[in-house]
């Protein structure tokens, strides 16, 4: 009698069907382990997310809303005043004064200040940086083309004079050096001091006036 053989096909065959069967049956309890853990948590999830919307609305309706402000009461006008007896509507006070009185009238920058007092064009020097009127009688000129010069003395040098500029030749109706060549005049103006020696610039013919003899 032959002993019994225990590795015959069957067998083998019949334990890996078992152990198939028990692998089947173990990833089958994990899937479905895992597939109610996320049930769980999205249940918990959706739990928390009414219970937040619910104490946001008791929130919201536990609020009063908020009052309309009052109107404000109007404001009573001040009565406008009634005028004095005799007195016509429309006059206001100080209407017995004259137009513009107690108005100080603007300074005009453009307009030279007119001359204080007037002096003998020997007496000039003593006046440097005064707005003056010299007088005295022309008796040398000289262009030199960029300037004409007045001189009340022969000898020039060192003594007060009157300056044209050649800019304001055109606003004379002759040269000056001719015009005004032993004519009496009086030049008016600020008396100025160039290189030692006290001048008036004539800038416009205004500033100089033909007098009498």
């Amino acid at each position: 009698m032959k002993p019994r053989d225990d590795g015959s096909p069957a067998v083998i065959l019949a334990v890996l069907v078992a152990v198939l069967l028990l692998l089947l049956l173990a990833g089958g309890a994990f899937f479905l382990l895992a597939a109610r853990t996320q049930q769980e948590a999205e249940r918990d999830a959706a739990q928390a997310l009414r219970a937040a919307e619910a104490a946001r609305s008791a929130q919201h309706a536990g609020t009063p809303a908020p009052e309309a402000a009052p109107e404000a009461a109007p404001q009573p006008q001040p009565a406008a005043p009634v005028p004095a007896a005799g007195t016509e509507p429309g006059a206001a006070e100080g209407a017995d004064e004259e137009p513009g009185a107690g108005l100080i009238p603007p300074r005009r920058l453009d307009v030279e200040q007119p001359a204080q007092r007037v002096v003998p064009w020997e007496q000039a020097a003593a006046h440097v940086g005064e707005v003056i009127a010299v007088e005295g009688r022309i008796v040398r000129t000289h262009n030199s083309g960029r300037a004409c010069f007045l001189n009340f003395a022969e000898d020039w040098r060192g003594k007060f004079h009157g300056v044209i500029f050649a800019s304001s030749f055109p606003d004379y109706p002759e040269p000056p050096e001719q015009l005004f060549q032993g004519k009496r005049v009086r030049l008016t103006g600020k008396v100025q001091e160039h290189q030692g020696v006290a001048q008036i610039v004539l800038e416009r013919p205004g500033q100089i006036t033909v007098l009498a003899d």
